[in-house]
């Protein structure tokens, strides 16, 4: 359960990305002025299965506000609600 270094992450977006800029000199030979549209579906599948490496490491970055949530949670625990300090105060 531990979530992959930074600079492991950065180095795997370089690899791919140096090997997507150089795929069509190897790719003209054979596909000419289909090259292009090959390698931009390449590209696009494994940019995509990059960035959904990343999404399943780190679930929670964008779809919870866990910073938000936790603060409401420590403010209610410590300090009581305004009804709850009501229902306290009326005892």
């Amino acid at each position: 359960q531990t979530a992959v270094p930074l600079n492991y992450a950065r180095h795997a977006l370089r690899c791919v990305s140096l090997w997507i800029l150089t795929l069509p000199l190897a790719l003209v030979k054979d596909f000419g002025l289909a090259t292009a549209p090959v390698v931009m579906c390449l590209a696009w599948s494994y940019f995509g299965v990059y960035q959904i490496g990343y999404t399943v490491e780190d679930p929670f970055q964008s779809a919870l506000r866990l910073d938000t949530l936790c603060e409401v949670i420590y403010r209610n625990v410590m300090y009581g609600t305004a009804s709850m300090r009501r229902r306290l105060s009326a005892l």
